[in-house]
C-alpha cells in the first residue's frame, strides 16, 4: 500500500466519524423548540465532499439556541 492510498484510507475514517457525530447531532438538535417558532432547527446537512454543514433556523432566536446546543454538544 502506498502513501496515497493510505491517507485516503485515513481522510475516509475520519469523514466517517464525522458522519456518525453528524448523525448523532441531528437528532440531539431537532429537539430544540424555538418559543416563537416551534422546532429551532429547519435544515442540518453533511457535504461529505466537502466537509462542511449546512444550518438553517427559524430565526436569530433559534439560531442563537442550536449554536448554544452546538458548544455543549
Amino acid at each position: 500500500m502506498n502513501d496515497d492510498d493510505q491517507g485516503e484510507q485515513v481522510k475516509e475514517a475520519v469523514v466517517d466519524k464525522i458522519q456518525e457525530i453528524f448523525e448523532k447531532a441531528k437528532v440531539d438538535l431537532a429537539k430544540i423548540e424555538c418559543p416563537e417558532h416551534g422546532s429551532a432547527l429547519l435544515k442540518f446537512e453533511f457535504d461529505r465532499g466537502a466537509g462542511r454543514f449546512k444550518i438553517e433556523t427559524c430565526c436569530d432566536g433559534g439560531e442563537k439556541l442550536v449554536n448554544d446546543a452546538i458548544a455543549l454538544l
